[in-house]
C-alpha cells in the first residue's frame, strides 16, 4: 500500500460549468468510471469533480475541499485535469490562477500538479478517429466551440486535417452553415457532423437543430449527427 500511495496521485476533473445539469452529471459519471478502472488495477481510486464557473464556490475552494480527502487518505500530490478541448483563456489563465491560490493556502501539505488540458495531446485524434471510422464514405465536419484567443483554434483545425474532415466553429468563423454549404456545392451526398464537445449541452442541442434544418432542406442527402464524445472507453483510456 505504501508503494501505491507514492506512485498514485488522485485526480480532480475540472469542467467549465453550466446552468444545464447534463455536463455535471456526465463528468460525475466519468469520475465513477475512472474510479472503477483504477480499482481494477488495485490502485486507490480518489477521483473528484469541480467546475470553473457557476459552482457553489470558486474553483480554488473546491480544490481545497477535495484536498482534505486527499490529505486524509495519505497522499502528498493531487492531479488537476482540465477537461477542456481548446487552449482558451480558461485553460491559459483562469484555471492556473485558481490552482495557484489553492496551492498557496495548502503550503507544504500537498503538491497540486496541473496537468495539460485534455485537448492538448494528439491522442485525442484517436478518440475522434474511432467515432468516425464507421463513416469513412461520408464527408465529415468537426464542429468545435471555438475561441477568439489567438491560435487557440489551430489545435482542432490540425485534428480535422489529420482526420480528413472539414472544421467549423460555433463562436467564430468558419461557421457550420458555411461548411455544410461548401460540402453540398462540392457534390457531397453523405454528410456526417461530429461535435467536438465532451458532453451534451445547450450548444450540442443547437447544433442538432441546425443539422435537422439542413436535412429538411436537402432530404435527398444522407445525414448523420454524432453525439458528444462522452465517457467513452477510448476517452477513459486516454485519461488514464
Amino acid at each position: 500500500m505504501g508503494l501505491m500511495l507514492q506512485n498514485f496521485a488522485p485526480y480532480l476533473l475540472v469542467i467549465h460549468g453550466s446552468s444545464d445539469p447534463r455536463p455535471l452529471i456526465a463528468v460525475e459519471q466519468l469520475a465513477k468510471v475512472l474510479s472503477v478502472r483504477l480499482q481494477e488495477w488495485a490502485a486507490p481510486a480518489l477521483v473528484g469533480t469541480a467546475v470553473l464557473e457557476l459552482g457553489s464556490m470558486p474553483l480554488n475552494k473546491q480544490i481545497l475541499q477535495f484536498s482534505e480527502s486527499v490529505v486524509a487518505a495519505g497522499y502528498g500530490r493531487l492531479q488537476v485535469l482540465p477537461l477542456f478541448l481548446l487552449p482558451g483563456v480558461h485553460v491559459a489563465e483562469d484555471i492556473p490562477a485558481e490552482v495557484a491560490i489553492a496551492q498557496q493556502v495548502l503550503g507544504q501539505q500537498i503538491t497540486i500538479e496541473l496537468l495539460p488540458y485534455l485537448g492538448s495531446t494528439s491522442r485525442i485524434k484517436t478518440v475522434l478517429g474511432q467515432a468516425m471510422a464507421p463513416y469513412s464514405d461520408f464527408a465529415k465536419v468537426i464542429v468545435s466551440h471555438g475561441s477568439r484567443r489567438l491560435g487557440a483554434n489551430q489545435t482542432v483545425a490540425a485534428i480535422a486535417r489529420h482526420l480528413q474532415a472539414s472544421v467549423a466553429f460555433w463562436s467564430t468563423e468558419p461557421r457550420l452553415d458555411h461548411e455544410l454549404q461548401c460540402l453540398i456545392q462540392r457534390g457531397a451526398h453523405r454528410i456526417a457532423i461530429f461535435p467536438y464537445f465532451l458532453f451534451e449541452g445547450g450548444i450540442t442541442d443547437a447544433i442538432a437543430v441546425q443539422v435537422a434544418q439542413w436535412a429538411e432542406r436537402f432530404p435527398e442527402l444522407q445525414w448523420y449527427l454524432a453525439p458528444a464524445i462522452g465517457a467513452s472507453p477510448a476517452l477513459v483510456d486516454f485519461i488514464l
